[in-house]
């Protein structure tokens, strides 16, 4: 686990990751100012969100990255992180829940993450 320095709530962004450390399908857990968080490059695109399922608050860094979701080890659930949503539950029903997911830059081959949650919906600025 990595720890990152601060960032607060005003969209200021901070350096986790440079873009060699992450290979296309893989993710990274780290922490900014005690949140954790992962970071997951999908296809060269890169995206992050809170390391915490919806369902039991387990460890999304533990889990699977299956194309733009990540499922959950504990019971499956998957969180869309592209489009900041659930797209499986079990028992099904929280499908379309919003996932919590920050804004990502990468800069000199760099990424950097955005204090503010991002809209789970329009996830812009990658």
């Amino acid at each position: 686990m990595e720890t990152a320095s601060s960032f607060d709530e005003q969209d200021e962004f901070v350096a986790v990751a440079h873009i060699d450390e992450l290979a296309p399908g893989s993710m990274k857990r780290f922490v900014v100012s005690d949140r954790a968080l992962v970071l997951a490059n999908i296809d060269g695109s890169f995206h992050a969100f809170e390391d915490r399922c919806l369902h039991w608050g387990v460890k999304l860094s533990n889990g699977c990255l299956e194309g733009n979701a990540v499922r959950c080890r504990a019971h499956g659930w998957k969180h869309d992180v592209v489009r900041g949503e659930i797209v499986a539950s079990e028992p099904s029903g929280d499908e379309g829940r919003p996932v919590r997911t920050f804004k990502v830059i990468i800069r000199d081959r760099t990424v950097f993450v955005g204090g503010s949650i991002a809209s789970p919906k329009a996830n812009a600025a990658r």
